[in-house]
């Protein structure tokens, strides 16, 4: 929940499209894994967001167990109601 999705543009680049990922130096608060380091200067972060789609359907995988026991607990109580 602490990383916010930006959009954004390169600078030196001519092209005028718009992108949306993650500040690299957030990122690696939370997932130093996913973000490398290029050039030689080390000032170029890259983010491993092929990697990061992994981490993404498991918490989509865990939230839809919460959400079926949610809805099996709303059902019972729901019934208790109605009695």
């Amino acid at each position: 929940m602490t990383l916010q999705a930006k959009t954004y543009q390169f600078r030196d680049v001519s092209d005028d499209r718009y992108f949306t990922g993650f500040i690299a130096q957030e990122l690696e608060k939370v997932f130093p894994q996913f973000v490398y380091y290029g050039g030689d200067d080390q000032v170029v972060y890259t983010v491993d967001y092929g990697s990061m789609s992994v981490i993404a359907l498991k918490a989509i995988q865990e939230q839809q167990v919460q959400i079926e026991y949610l809805k099996r607990e709303l059902e019972e109580l729901k019934a208790l109601l109605n009695r």
